[in-house]
């Protein structure tokens, strides 16, 4: 589909330094309790998975990137409500990216959503820039280092 678009994708073979191989496909699919990066094979999805597509595309010097997180079947209502916390984070972290506030600010409004629904954070991972590259600064950490939250 990227190539009919005269697209490219910024995932594959995308080689962070802290990456031991770079990446190996187009997509990352992450089923359960995968955190994000999953990488795409085989396995056959069932009802009941949670799983998150991440997807890219390169055109025109410009990159883009987007995840969604869905549920096959008939959702758990704990994944449903995992997915509708991080829609919500989401769109803290949105409302919080105003002039005048700082990364800190975004990050305080992200955790203290995830925080508020019950979840924990996982160190090190976080939002990121975007334009020529898929991971532009600035980097927009899940919470406020500060604050915890």
């Amino acid at each position: 589909m990227l190539a009919e678009a005269g697209a490219g994708s910024p995932f594959l073979d995308y080689h962070p330094e802290w990456a031991p191989v770079p990446f190996p496909a187009v997509v990352c699919v992450s089923v359960n309790d995968a955190i994000v990066h999953g990488i795409p094979d085989g396995t056959r999805l069932a009802p009941g998975d949670l799983v998150s597509v991440d997807c890219g595309a390169v055109l025109g010097g410009w990159a883009g990137d987007s995840a969604i997180s869905f549920t096959v079947g008939p959702a758990r209502p704990e994944d449903t409500r995992l997915i509708g916390a991080a829609e919500e984070a989401l769109e803290a972290g949105i409302a919080a990216a105003v002039v005048g506030n700082r990364i800190g600010d975004i990050a305080h409004a992200i955790g203290r959503v995830c925080r508020a629904a019950g979840y924990g954070i996982p160190d090190g991972f976080g939002g990121h820039g975007i334009g020529r590259a898929m991971h532009e600064d600035p980097g927009v950490p899940n919470e406020d280092a500060r604050t915890g939250a």
